[in-house]
């Protein structure tokens, strides 16, 4: 028997089992959150946020969390509704810039035509009908928004092998992980050097993207892994470096990027301010982060007083908000 599985709780049995785990209902009442989970959220996804809250390792509440009331789920639900909001423009301007400034190095490029380097990174996986990446472009075919697009240059979803498709298209078929494939792929066929490092960072932008796409959850742990996971984190010199730009004490820094989401976050916004060229984006995006960090995260930041993680990460992200505000 699978021991993850669990008996399906009504709407009385839920609040019950959260009591019963030391969830409060003080700041919210009871008929409130229950209102509020058929209304706006779902007890699974909500209650994930339960996460970023200690609990009594002893004594007759072991096992039971910490000053942990249903506001306090709710009020880090709603902050993570608009960071994913905010996240997910953030990650298309990435995308976008990227397609840009992978495009000008290509017609720089005197060794290549715009065909060269898609012949060949469709060549790198295979020339059959298996091709990855051939087979990433042939479901784009029924895609009422790329397939005239793929009709123009012979393209469709019976087609066994693609040639003479130019760059500049092939970038607009290709979903995001594929087009980070493609923009490392292009700056080692010609042994050119990445200035920013755009091609590893993007791959935490990428897991991002997915994810803020999905609707999953973001802030739901705060906490940095444990020395002991098999899961090792590591940050990118050049954004270790911009976070000492921003003023973040070396403490904190090495904490907080321990924590896998908060280090693509932070990923994120270094990439975006490095391949950006408009400086009307940034400041008009930097601006809702700025509002979103300083406003709305600490909105009820009473709540959050006693929980040094919760706290401190809202802290760590206003101190970089507030540099990128301050620089644009």
């Amino acid at each position: 028997m699978n021991k993850c599985k669990k008996t399906l709780l009504r709407s009385d049995d839920l609040i019950s089992h959260m009591e019963n785990r030391g969830i409060k209902f003080d700041v919210m009442s009871q008929e409130d959150a229950l209102n509020f989970l058929k209304r706006n959220n779902n007890y699974f996804k909500l209650t994930s946020y339960r996460k970023n809250f200690p609990k009594y390792q002893e004594g007759a509440s072991v096992g039971k969390y910490i000053d942990l009331d249903f506001a306090y789920l709710v009020d880090l639900s709603t902050i993570d509704m608009h960071f994913r909001s905010f996240l997910l423009k953030m990650t298309l301007d990435i995308e976008h810039y990227v397609k840009i400034n992978l495009l000008q190095s290509i017609e720089e490029n005197k060794k290549e035509d715009g065909y060269k380097i898609v012949d060949a990174f469709i060549a790198s996986k295979g020339n059959d009908r298996e091709n990855p990446i051939i087979r990433d472009i042939r479901k784009q075919y029924m895609n009422p928004y790329c397939g005239e697009l793929l009709d123009k240059y012979g393209v469709s979803y019976e087609s066994e092998s693609i040639s003479d498709f130019p760059v500049w298209a092939f970038i607009e078929v290709m979903p995001f992980g594929r087009l980070r494939e493609f923009y490392e792929f292009y700056h080692t066929y010609y042994n050119i050097k990445d200035r920013v490092n755009a091609g590893f960072l993007l791959r935490s932008v990428n897991q991002l993207r997915n994810a803020v796409a999905h609707n999953n959850c973001i802030i739901n742990n705060l906490y940095p892994l444990s020395p002991k996971s098999v899961r090792k984190i590591s940050t990118d010199n050049r954004v270790s470096n911009f976070l000492t730009e921003t003023g973040v004490n070396p403490t904190m820094k090495k904490t907080k990027m321990q924590n896998p989401r908060i280090n693509q976050i932070v990923t994120t916004l270094y990439l975006f301010d490095n391949v950006v060229t408009s400086d009307r984006i940034k400041k008009y995006k930097y601006e809702e982060l700025n509002k979103l960090v300083t406003e709305r995260m600490v909105y009820h930041r009473e709540y959050y007083q006693g929980n040094p993680t919760i706290k401190t990460a809202f802290e760590f992200l206003e101190k970089i908000s507030n540099h990128l505000y301050g620089e644009h």
